[in-house]
């Protein structure tokens, strides 16, 4: 992540509690929160989640090449999940640095942070005030023209001694999961959407890309990587090579919740840039829990996440075949029903143990998180 060391002056903040001159500019956003927003209730609760900054990141890919690689003496003896989470944990140092800061500020108790059992996470629920506070910024509820609502901020900040020890926050400048808007007449039983048809949400215009002196030696499919994300500029950027070989065991899978692709629009994105893909290609798709994938194009679950995972992932890994596992019913995945257990419901699918696991003094399920089927 590329962060940028600004100092913060106090002014910055009119009418909201000031970062100190201590703090920095951690993340900023470069296009403007997108959609209608207006300033979150300051007693609203926010689930703030701290990524911290893991070590020997480094070392990742000899390590999936000793246990991946057929030559290898190490193939396919593959870590256990303790032994990554102990690989790329963050240093003490970094996780007392950031629980330090947030002790330091008063706002919370030692016992309200909780460390993430992988290791890369604190997270803490506080009111919208004290998190606008203690990252120097203002947090929005961000209404898309569906009615979901997420919330987000343009730019927060972080005292300096911290940065270093940080990835990023979220909410941030990474919106939150979709929650649904009540409206006073749905308690008389209304929707507020039933009354009129919700129009496909269409992608913000920019203005007219100017090509970069550095880009105009490049092929003509190059020239443009710097505004879009085609399959000629990842394979380019990470130098990939061209996918040849299919292989029933090995199948790329995908998690996807709430958005759903449209074939229409991933077969239109083959047809323009990726015409190594045969037309009529599609991914194979398990429902877990009422997930629901296709949908038509101006279906507003369409909101284009999963159309471009899966022209990413099928034109670049083709002929190997795509699993799109499409997770939870429309109210849950929409935040409706307040059971955003994120990833729960689908680990419960593929892995029956996880149904059992106890960890924090919790077995199976959270009531206060996890949907029920």
């Amino acid at each position: 992540m590329l962060l940028q060391y600004l100092l913060v002056h106090t002014s910055v903040f009119s009418g909201a509690l000031a970062a100190s001159l201590s703090h920095v500019l951690h993340e900023k956003r470069e296009i403007p929160l997108p959609g209608f927003k207006q300033r979150i209730d300051g007693d609203s609760i926010i689930p703030v989640r701290i990524g911290l900054r893991q070590s020997n990141l480094h070392t990742g890919y000899e390590r999936l090449m000793d246990v991946s690689h057929p030559s290898s003496e190490n193939y396919g003896k593959h870590l256990t999940k303790e032994e990554v989470h102990s690989i790329f944990a963050p240093a003490d140092e970094t996780v007392d640095a950031v629980k330090n800061w947030l002790l330091g500020s008063g706002l919370f108790g030692d016992d309200e942070i909780m460390h993430y059992e992988n290791k890369g996470w604190l997270a803490v629920d506080m009111p919208a005030r004290h998190a606008e506070a203690l990252l120097g910024t203002h947090f929005y509820e961000v209404e898309s023209a569906n009615g979901n609502v997420r919330i987000g901020c343009e730019e927060y900040y972080v005292p300096a001694h911290i940065s270093g020890h940080v990835d990023y926050i979220k909410p941030g400048v990474k919106l939150s999961a979709p929650m649904k808007k009540r409206q006073i007449n749905q308690k008389r039983g209304l929707s507020a959407a039933s009354h009129h048809h919700v129009p496909h949400v269409r992608p913000p215009h920019y203005p007219g890309w100017a090509l970069p002196p550095a880009a105009q030696g490049l092929p003509p499919a190059l020239q443009n990587c710097g505004v879009n994300i085609t399959p000629t500029c990842i394979k380019a950027l990470y130098d990939l090579p061209t996918a040849k070989y299919s292989q029933p065991e090995d199948v790329m899978g995908l998690y996807e919740s709430y958005d759903s692709f449209s074939q229409e629009d991933i077969t239109l994105f083959f047809q323009n840039f990726a015409t190594n893909v045969p037309a009529g290609t599609k991914p194979k798709v398990i429902s877990v829990d009422g997930g629901t994938a296709p949908v038509a194009p101006s279906d507003e679950r369409n909101g284009g996440e999963s159309d471009i995972d899966l022209d990413l992932a099928i034109s670049l890994i083709y002929p190997q075949s795509v699993t799109v596992y499409e997770v939870d019913d429309l109210p849950n995945s929409s935040g409706e029903t307040g059971k955003d257990g994120f990833l729960n419901t689908f680990l419960d699918s593929i892995d029956g143990s996880y149904c059992n696991y106890s960890a924090y003094g919790i077995t199976g399920d959270s009531p206060t998180l996890d949907a029920t089927y």
